[in-house]
């Protein structure tokens, strides 16, 4: 049967559709082949909760899914936990728009390849080489002039990144951002950059690309200011370096870049927070009040919690909750509206809450999943080891030449997040999220920080078997039921165990199995 056909349209008692308001108003699918007009009601979940009644298993699993889907792969992902589940538990997942997260990696990708981005990667680098005196020998303004990769290619030179961590650790552990900023300003690459970036250059790069404008560099004036930014990029990627809050060398002078250039007045960086400002909203949105409200104005999460609110005070029924990437984020916020209302919501009591690579700020899992422990049964998260993240590109090469060359959640954290309210350092390119491990793992530097050390004792208490925390993949190692995962990619957690595609994904040792053994003990 061909794919999206109208046979395979999946049943409303299956899902709920918000759109980007968080109401009812808008579901459509109406650009997919098959799809036609698909859209949820309030009446589609009376619907759900009638029949449910009528079930002898009182078991309901809500599934929200990951940030960087759109409608159409948010019903695939619905449609493969129903089929997953449905004879453990009655799935239930909430469709919500996150697909702008995909509209966002591409239009950064664009931006990558320009050449203002090429030329400031170029200065940045042979800054950073020339500030911390590695290959001494080196030409730093034949780097910057260089119309190729050179520098790039200089920096991926065996041993090189090693050296510039040790270095930047060894010279600047100490040393502010801002006194950073000076030193490198000094150095002789910035000065022999006046030459390189003048008016005419520029402009005419500018009008070719129909990116810059006069004052496009961080509101600079153009002449020999392409240089100065460069400095503070420079600058702000060794203060990173040096207190080991980096992604990686050559990611984190990627990030930064993007953080600080601005194109047609627009901040790169800035964008990215928007974005994904956006996304937190709608998971925050969904589960506005009605009140005043009527029809598919509602707010469609507020609706489903009013309806499990009156279901769960007539019946014992068992609620999981699932959260993949963003999803955590819905989660969170459904915690912080039962717990504003007390009186109304603090009956209902969940049996797991399991997030899977969750994208969510700890600083919010700290708020929420951790300050409401009477709320649930038993927390459990999958994740992906360190070394395995580090290798998970966003989205896959056949799609991009290059897009950004770590996980999601890296890429949230570099660009997407501002920092962490309350840290004692201004990073704001390494912002803590839960799903990496690199944050969560009680090692330094993240140790120092009371609300991480909090976090890391809560996901990591216990042994291997009874901790809340699990890092895939976990195939040969000696764990038990509802302990496994062979995720290796950001997007495989909804789908790890999905035998009945290829390629073939088995059952043993799977997210799915963990996920089914919880549901059914």
């Amino acid at each position: 049967m061909p794919a999206n056909t109208p046979e395979e349209i999946l049943d409303p008692k299956y899902f709920l559709n918000i759109d980007y308001k968080g109401t009812f108003n808008n579901g459509n699918f109406g650009h997919l082949p098959g799809y036609g007009k698909i859209k949820s009601s309030p009446e589609d979940v009376d619907a759900m909760f009638s029949g449910l009644s009528n079930q002898p298993r009182q078991h309901l699993a809500l599934f929200f899914h990951g940030g960087l889907v759109g409608e159409g792969s948010g019903m695939k992902a619905a449609k493969r936990f129903t089929r997953f589940y449905k004879d453990a538990v009655h799935p239930y997942s909430i469709v919500w728009e996150t697909g702008i997260v995909t509209s966002l990696a591409s239009y950064v990708q664009h931006n990558m390849s320009k050449e203002i981005f090429k030329k400031l990667q170029n200065q940045v680098i042979a800054s950073i080489l020339e500030r911390l005196h590695i290959l001494p020998g080196l030409n730093a303004k034949t780097l910057v002039k260089s119309k190729s990769n050179a520098a790039k290619v200089t920096l991926n030179t065996p041993g090189v990144k090693d050296q510039i961590l040790v270095a930047s650790k060894n010279q600047y552990a100490a040393t502010s951002l801002a006194q950073i900023e000076v030193e490198v300003k000094s150095t002789d690459a910035i000065a022999a950059a006046d030459d390189i970036y003048n008016f005419k250059e520029t402009m005419a790069m500018a009008q070719e690309e129909e990116m810059m404008t006069a004052s496009a560099i961080g509101g600079f004036p153009i002449p020999g200011k392409v240089a100065f930014k460069a400095a503070i990029i420079a600058a702000r990627c060794i203060f990173r370096f040096s207190r080991k809050r980096h992604h990686g060398v050559g990611t984190t002078i990627e990030e930064e870049i993007l953080r600080q250039l601005s194109v047609s007045f627009v901040n790169l960086g800035k964008t990215a927070q928007g974005v994904w400002s956006e996304m937190k909203d709608q998971a925050e949105g969904m589960w506005k009040s009605n009140a005043k409200k009527n029809g598919d104005d509602q707010y469609a999460g507020r609706y489903l919690l009013d309806k499990l609110a009156a279901y769960s005070k007539q019946h014992a029924l068992r609620i999981d909750l699932i959260g993949h990437s963003a999803g955590s984020i819905a989660i969170c916020e459904l915690l912080k509206a039962i717990e504003a209302e007390p009186d109304k919501y603090g009956h209902i009591h969940f049996r797991n809450i399991v997030f899977l690579a969750p994208a969510c700020k700890c600083d919010l899992f700290h708020k929420t999943i951790m300050r409401f422990p009477n709320r649930y049964d038993q927390f459990r998260m999958f994740g992906m080891k360190q070394a395995v993240e580090e290798t998970d590109n966003m989205i896959p090469p056949k799609l991009f030449h290059f897009v950004y060359a770590k996980s999601l959640l890296y890429f949230v954290s570099g660009l997407c997040e501002d920092g962490d309210p309350g840290f004692d350092e201004d990073i704001k390119g390494d912002t803590c999220i839960l799903g990496l491990e690199q944050h969560t793992s009680g090692k330094a530097p993240y140790s120092k920080y009371a609300m991480l050390n909090e976090i890391h004792q809560f996901l990591y208490a216990g042994t291997t078997n009874t901790r809340r925390i699990v890092l895939t993949p976990t195939v040969g190692e000696d764990t038990i039921l509802g302990y496994r995962g062979q995720a290796i990619h950001h997007g495989d957690f909804d789908n790890d165990g999905d035998f009945d595609n290829e390629p073939v994904s088995p059952m043993e040792n799977s997210i799915r199995e963990s996920l089914g053994y919880l549901f059914s003990s």
